[in-house]
């Protein structure tokens, strides 16, 4: 005795199609033969297309949530192999301004910004040590506004590519420093610390214990308004992430940050430094002769000379 053929679900879903295709124009053929006499017949035809077609409506929608179903299977697989959680066009609200937002359940907040100033514009210096808890260690990684050496630095060339003044970004983070110091330990226990990083920005991070958001830097793009992504712990993205974190953060371990002597003076003048601190940052890191207007002026020059050499435009747009 031969054993049965094994029929597949793609199979049979064909026969069920094309059975209730049948009952249809079996039902179309009845009542359109008995259509000028009526009586039983036309009354069989007619019930039978009307059952074939929703019996065949019945099947297509199976067809298709089937297929919706096994796509959306590999999807959530997917994503929950990566980690993600969450998309956003634009920069969520993490809530920062707002009077009842608390980080105190929060035992480890890292931010990897280009200046800081799109996050923390809305909130005080005395925010951080009110809305963290006794334990949460805070990490912000800032880009470096004098790296590289000379007047190509990468703070430089982001305003250039997002279509800021020349210098913009510069300034923005030493006005973060100089409002929010360098290092500190809070009153309630917690620790912040402030790290310059020597590394080209390729990615925008805000991460809160087990979920990272993050966006990529776009050409002629703010950070704040590319898309953004959330993922969570147990995820490979996450692991990535983190650890791209990490090393850049200890990268900058025991570096001097590089400010020109006025801003040292001021950040111990409102006491966002102690003394020591003070100290040892002067004089470790050279400021360009010429001071910091210098740079910025000589750079604006390098990029006109390019475009009138060329006859045509960086990438990006110089503004001044």
């Amino acid at each position: 005795m031969k054993s049965p053929i094994p029929i597949s679900r793609a199979q049979l879903n064909i026969l069920a199609v094309l059975l209730n295709i049948i009952i249809v124009l079996i039902g179309l053929t009845l009542y359109g033969f008995y259509n000028k006499t009526g009586g039983l017949p036309k009354e069989i035809g007619s019930g039978m297309v009307a059952s074939g077609l929703a019996a065949l409506i019945l099947v297509l929608y199976q067809i298709a949530s089937n297929a919706v179903e096994n796509r959306d299977e590999a999807l959530l697989e997917t994503a929950k192999q990566v980690g993600l959680d969450g998309y956003y066009p634009s920069r969520p609200d993490f809530g920062f301004g707002q009077a009842d937002f608390s980080l105190s359940g929060a035992k480890k907040i890292q931010i990897l910004e280009l200046t800081g100033h799109t996050i923390f514009a809305k909130i005080s210096a005395g925010d951080w040590d009110r809305k963290t808890g006794s334990d949460t260690r805070v990490q912000v990684l800032l880009q470096d506004p004098l790296h590289p050496p000379g007047t190509w630095t990468f703070t430089n060339h982001r305003d250039f590519e997002e279509g800021n003044t020349i210098g913009a970004d510069l300034g923005k983070v030493y006005d973060f420093i100089l409002k929010f110091g360098i290092d500190q330990q809070f009153r309630g226990g917690g620790s912040y610390e402030l790290r310059l990083s020597r590394a080209m920005p390729t990615i925008c991070y805000f991460r809160i214990d087990d979920c990272i958001y993050w966006a990529p830097y776009l050409a002629q793009t703010y950070g704040d308004r590319s898309p953004h992504m959330k993922v969570d712990r147990g995820g490979e993205l996450f692991e990535v992430l983190e650890r791209h974190f990490d090393r850049l953060w200890e990268a900058e371990v025991n570096r001097a940050i590089p400010l020109p002597d006025g801003v040292w003076d001021e950040l111990l003048s409102r006491k966002l430094i102690d003394q020591q601190t003070h100290d040892q940052g002067l004089g470790k890191v050279p400021i360009p002769a010429g001071g910091l207007g210098n740079v910025v002026e000589q750079w604006k020059s390098e990029v006109k000379d390019y475009e009138n050499r060329y006859g045509r435009p960086m990438q990006g747009y110089a503004n001044g």
